[in-house]
């Protein structure tokens, strides 16, 4: 009995120690729309986002599944905020009229 009351201990904290958080990263990607103030925000999450010729937008989508507009790239950042993402770093890309901005964001689970 005490050999196996040991085990039990010995299995219980190496399987403490086996938990390790997992640190994921996505990226927030807006756009200016054309003769709008708001942008179109979408998400990179790593997944396969189709190709330069025919790419797949995963975009941000309330809970009906309709398109989530976002007036500037900090109220998307706020809404991801409220789903427990944090800020890492951050870019934009200017091209002729358009400008596309690029967000890091991570979440430890």
């Amino acid at each position: 009995m005490k050999h196996f009351l040991l085990f039990g201990f010995l299995f219980m904290s190496y399987l403490s120690f086996g938990q390790t958080d997992t640190t994921v990263f996505c990226m927030i990607v807006g756009e200016t729309k054309f003769l709008s103030n708001n942008i179109n925000v979408s998400i990179d999450d790593g997944s396969d986002n189709g190709s330069w010729t025919n790419p797949k937008f995963n975009y941000l989508k309330d809970k009906n599944g309709k398109k989530i507009s976002f007036e500037t790239m900090v109220s998307a950042l706020n809404f991801m905020s409220e789903r427990g993402w944090k800020f890492v770093d951050a870019y934009a890309i200017h091209n002729d009229n358009k400008t596309v901005y690029h967000w890091l964001l991570s979440k430890t689970n």
